[in-house]
């Protein structure tokens, strides 16, 4: 008989919907690349910062579908998942300060 650890009792019979989750990539993908169009921006008349915000936010959207779902980040230790997440965050103070910058 095999060892059952808590992550895998908890992990037991909840796969994601792995199809799902990369129609969901997809759209977002495709509104990274409406929204970085020149014929979208002139049409909307969206300033730089619009669409700068609207790109990191997809950014962050994505990476959390993937790091959550495909790693299974989802299914782990709270501890993991604050590991993560302080990195995005400091990674997202260190591309804002450099976007103001410059």
């Amino acid at each position: 008989m095999a060892e059952h650890t808590p992550t895998a009792e908890r992990h037991e019979g909840t796969h994601p919907n792995y199809w799902l989750i990369g129609i969901v990539l997809s759209v977002l993908t495709v509104l990274e690349l409406a929204v970085t169009s020149n014929y979208v921006t002139q049409l909307l008349n969206l300033p730089n910062i619009a669409t700068n915000t609207a790109l990191l936010a997809f950014a962050l959207a994505k990476g959390g579908f993937v790091v959550g779902y495909y790693m299974h980040l989802k299914f782990d230790s709270r501890v993991y998942t604050t590991m993560f997440a302080t990195g995005i965050l400091f990674a997202l103070l260190l591309v804002s300060t450099f976007m103001l910058l410059f």
